[in-house]
């Protein structure tokens, strides 16, 4: 059941994708990011664990850096906490975790109007019930999704974007979905 909820994500993630793509008009703005700047931003969320069967979405809060080498692609490095409150996901794993996630994205832009659409993966590190000093039960994982950009202004914009995160956790869910909304800022 895992997969066939990971697959309904990842398919309903193309599709906004390509109707993104096909939305967004063709002239360069004065907003799309361009090859030499930085971008920072602050996200809040929500995310659901993809093996529950529900959806119950908890909060997700974070934070990012973003450098474009060119104007069409971009690394961003990213911090986010994010809370899972329920019923054990299997015999004998804890009924809340919470997960710090590191993560490290590759990011493609489509340049556009006002809305800039983008598609990203990448991996990191989640960090399962992270306690101050001890390393806890940290996984390899790997990410993936897109999003758009809304500028307001040439430097900032809004940002949407949805991903499916992947572990092998054994504890706690393995796989999960976020939708974040942050404010963009660049210089």
């Amino acid at each position: 059941m895992k997969t066939h909820r990971a697959i309904q994500v990842a398919a309903l993630s193309a599709i906004l994708a390509v109707v993104s793509v096909a939305a967004a008009p063709r002239n360069e703005p004065e907003g799309s990011p361009t090859a030499g700047t930085w971008s920072f931003g602050a996200d809040l969320g929500i995310s659901n664990s993809t093996g529950d069967d529900d959806f119950d979405a908890e909060p997700l809060v974070g934070g990012y850096f973003e450098y474009f080498p060119t104007d069409r692609l971009s690394w961003r490095g990213r911090l986010a906490m994010l809370d899972f409150d329920g019923p054990p996901l299997s015999p004998g794993a804890p009924g809340d975790v919470e997960i710090l996630a590191v993560t490290g994205n590759a990011l493609y832009h489509w340049r556009g109007g006002q809305v800039s659409p983008f598609m990203t993966a990448g991996l990191g590190f989640y960090d399962y019930d992270p306690q101050f000093g001890d390393p806890g039960d940290t996984e390899l994982g790997l990410n993936g999704g897109g999003g758009m950009y809304l500028f307001l202004t040439p430097t900032v914009a809004l940002e949407f974007e949805g991903l499916v995160h992947g572990t092998t956790e054994d504890r706690g869910p393995d796989s999960f979905v976020t939708g974040t909304a942050s404010l963009r800022l660049e210089w």
